[in-house]
C-alpha cells in the first residue's frame, strides 16, 4: 500500500502479528531490493521487451527467485512475451531452466573471462540433473578454492 508523508509517496507492508503497517525503510534490504526491482518486472511483462538483471539474487529471497522466472515463462503474466536475461549465482535456479537457457561464465589463466552455453556441453540431455552435475564441477564455472 501507499500512502503519504509529508506529500510524498511511501510504500508500507503489513506482517502477521504486527497491529500497524510498516514503511518500507524499516522493511529486509531484500524486501527493499524486490520492491524496487518489482516495478521494472511489471513494466517489462505488462508491455514486452527485455529485461536485464545483474545478479538478481543478490539481496532476494532464494524461494522468490524461481517464481520471478515463472512469471516470464507464464502465458497469463507475459503476453507480450517479455524476456529475462539475468545473472546470478543461486544455482538452484537451474533445475527452473532448460539447458538452452543456461550459460555459464568463466576465467581463463589470463583472467578473461569466457561464456559458454550449457547446451555447448556434450552429453546433456534433457533429463540430466544439471544441478548436481554443475555443483559437482561437470560443467566448469565453479570457482576453485583452497
Amino acid at each position: 500500500e501507499i500512502y503519504t508523508k509529508e506529500e510524498k509517496p511511501l510504500a508500507s507492508f503489513t506482517h502477521s502479528g504486527l497491529d500497524s503497517r510498516l514503511p518500507i525503510i524499516l522493511e529486509s534490504l531484500g524486501t527493499q531490493s524486490f520492491f524496487k526491482l518489482f516495478i521494472y518486472l511489471h513494466f517489462v511483462l505488462e508491455n514486452g521487451g527485455v529485461a536485464f538483471l545483474d545478479e538478481l539474487d543478490s539481496d532476494i529471497h532464494p524461494l522468490l527467485l524461481p517464481e520471478i522466472v515463472r512469471w516470464f515463462y507464464d502465458k497469463d503474466t507475459n503476453k507480450h512475451n517479455a524476456q529475462l536475461i539475468m545473472s546470478c549465482h543461486n544455482a538452484t535456479l537451474l533445475e527452473e531452466l532448460e539447458k538452452e537457457e543456461v550459460f555459464f561464465t568463466e576465467k581463463n589463466n589470463k583472467g578473461e573471462t569466457g561464456l559458454y552455453g550449457l547446451k555447448d556441453i556434450d552429453n546433456v540431455r534433457r533429463d540430466t540433473n544439471i544441478y548436481k552435475k554443475y555443483m559437482g564441477g561437470a560443467f566448469g564455472a565453479v570457482p576453485n578454492i583452497g
